[in-house]
């Protein structure tokens, strides 16, 4: 037979209603949130790894980037930004990324690999990575190991004879690791500084070799600049030098509209920058 809730709270002597056994509630706020631009921002100090939640977010930070590093030149500037993708997301800009020169400078690894030599990245592992039980040295491993698990076998095989560049008493720290990358590109020297200004110099010559094709010369020049950049230096006559290839193309609309634009520029109409001059030569070319 059922029992009925209202009766079953009466006392069988006819007086008041029995107290009904509520929980007491909690004079406690919710927690407010917290905010973060991604779930691994949320806790600055070190994982747990104890904690699946932490076991989860190390497994998807050491995942291969988004393509393979195969150490052809054109892919210096695609490593760079999803190396810088992956930093953001997981916070390794905030430990293992910005690192200061000789100087004390601040150097950003991406964007100034040129600027930091191995025994600035060396002195500061010392201090922040190496038998450190911090978030900084959980960063390093994460980000090495997702940089290994982005490169090819035979830029794997020409690193092996110089580890010992990126390692400190047998730890790997994953910046030296990063420049050990660019280094199977370019040779970071003044020299590079010198090859690539030379490079740029010579863009009549490299859009006549790509068969003008414009969306591939300037990826080239975006290159030049880029690596130029992660040096600290600049092609000052660079807008110079892209008139030059523009005016070789055998295109008699976009030759005119050139013209008229360089005339432009040489009689001080215009201040037009390189990049300003590449997204009107493209749009030119695209019209």
């Amino acid at each position: 037979m059922a029992t009925n809730p209202v009766a079953a709270n009466i006392n069988p002597g006819g007086g008041l209603p029995a107290v009904l056994n509520v929980p007491a509630r909690s004079n406690n706020p919710p927690a407010a949130p917290v905010f973060a631009l991604t779930p691994a921002l949320l806790n600055t100090g070190f994982l747990d790894w104890t904690k699946p939640e932490n076991v989860k977010l190390y497994t998807k930070a050491i995942e291969k980037l988004d393509f393979k590093f195969e150490g052809k030149p054109d892919q210096v500037i695609l490593l760079a930004q999803a190396t810088q993708n992956r930093a953001e997301l997981y916070g390794f800009d905030r430990t293992v990324i910005n690192i200061p020169d000789a100087d004390g400078t601040m150097r950003h690894l991406i964007i100034e690999h040129g600027l930091l030599s191995y025994e600035d990245t060396r002195i500061w592992a010392i201090t922040n990575v190496v038998a450190q039980e911090n978030r900084a040295a959980q960063d390093n491993m994460m980000l090495f190991q997702c940089l290994f698990n982005s490169v090819s076998e035979d830029v794997k095989k020409k690193l092996i004879p110089k580890s010992a560049e990126h390692k400190v008493n047998d730890t790997t720290i994953a910046t030296m690791y990063y420049k050990g990358l660019i280094s199977t590109v370019e040779v970071e020297t003044k020299a590079t500084v010198a090859f690539i200004r030379t490079k740029l110099t010579n863009l009549k010559g490299k859009i006549k070799e790509m068969n003008f094709d414009i969306d591939q010369f300037h990826s080239y020049v975006e290159q030049q600049v880029t690596s130029l950049a992660s040096h600290g230096k600049i092609s000052e006559d660079l807008t110079v030098y892209l008139f030059q290839a523009y005016e070789t193309v055998p295109d008699d609309e976009f030759s005119k509209v050139m013209r008229m634009k360089q005339s432009d520029y040489l009689m001080g109409v215009t201040d037009l920058e390189s990049k300003d001059l590449i997204n009107y030569a493209q749009l030119g070319r695209l019209g």
